[in-house]
């Protein structure tokens, strides 16, 4: 590539801490998928043992968001001096831009199903989220207090045996081959490994969500998101 193109096509993320940002690792996933060089940029917030903030560390890091996204959320997509916010905005205009990096199924029926679990990811499991924040270093055996956590973890067992029982003919991604779905659910599967969550104990007695899960957690890209990660106390 010419360093005229490369100007021309200028990408850079921002993203949060990688140990905990949950939303800059799906955006950072289907960014690697395009096969796109971009830049980085990492926002910070420090925090003391136990991983409490401090109220400086708050008010820094929420000053230095609202310098870099419009609504003070990360991530954040540049491509040239176009800002693109929300994971689900950045993961809709890769696509456009990368369309030969097939982030989406090629067939309809199986696009649609790969965004309708996209959206799901995107706006439920709102009570697993609240219990167990991203944390992709912790190690634990916790039980779930809120019975809406459970649920959500039931329905995760639902959608992923489902889906793959459906699709295992065709890859061993949620719906066969790679998908931004599949980059939707990564964290999710770091928050059950994280906090020893049991799929088999919401319903998974095949195993099939538990596999698939283990399976995200293999990928090469997402190994490479962990070994740039820094633990934080």
């Amino acid at each position: 590539m010419s360093a005229s193109k490369t100007t021309q096509n200028r990408l850079k993320l921002v993203i949060a801490n990688r140990q905990w940002s949950a939303w800059s690792l799906r955006a950072w996933l289907i960014l690697k998928a395009t096969g796109a060089p971009f830049e980085e940029e990492l926002i910070e917030v420090e925090a003391t043992e136990g991983r409490q903030f401090s109220p400086q560390a708050k008010r820094a890091f929420i000053t230095k968001l609202g310098e870099v996204s419009p609504n003070a959320r990360l991530p954040v997509l540049w491509h040239n001096d176009l800002l693109v916010w929300d994971t689900a905005s950045i993961a809709e205009y890769l696509n456009e831009l990368y369309p030969e990096a097939n982030l989406w199924p090629s067939d309809p029926v199986s696009r649609a199903i790969a965004r309708s679990v996209t959206a799901e990811m995107h706006s439920c499991f709102l009570a697993l989220r609240r219990e167990c924040r991203m944390d992709i270093f912790l190690r634990t055996n916790f039980e779930l207090q809120d019975e809406k956590s459970h649920n959500d973890v039931r329905r995760m067992v639902r959608l992923y045996s489902s889906l793959r029982k459906r699709f295992k003919d065709r890859g061993a991604f949620l719906l066969g081959p790679w998908s931004i779905a599949d980059a939707f659910v990564l964290p999710e599967a770091t928050r059950l490994r994280s906090y020893g969550i049991s799929l088999r104990e919401h319903g998974d007695e095949d195993g099939i969500a538990q596999a698939y899960s283990d399976t995200l957690l293999a990928t090469p890209h997402y190994l490479e998101w962990e070994g740039l990660s820094a633990p934080v106390a």
